[in-house]
């Protein structure tokens, strides 16, 4: 994956850690704002056939990966930063 940090993070308001530390922009990759957006909706309950339209998969398969969330989690997923 290729980071995006680019000039459009400069925009980006400060990204406070939890500590109160900022969060390194640089490290920001805009995959991740699609993903979030994703596993967001599908946490909240989006039906799978919903998303799927949502983020223009063909496959059923693709977008059913975002519903096994507790899995991902249990990984120790990296940090994604979406707002």
């Amino acid at each position: 994956m290729i980071a995006c940090g680019g000039p459009w993070t400069g925009s980006l308001p400060a990204l406070q850690l939890e500590d109160g530390r900022e969060f390194d922009k640089t490290s920001v990759f805009l995959y991740a704002y699609r993903h979030s957006f994703a596993q967001r909706h599908a946490d909240a309950g989006t039906s799978v056939d919903v998303l799927k339209d949502l983020m223009g998969y063909r496959s059923m398969n693709t977008t059913q990966g975002y519903y096994n969330s507790q899995e991902l989690h249990q990984m120790g997923e990296k940090m994604q930063v979406a707002c």
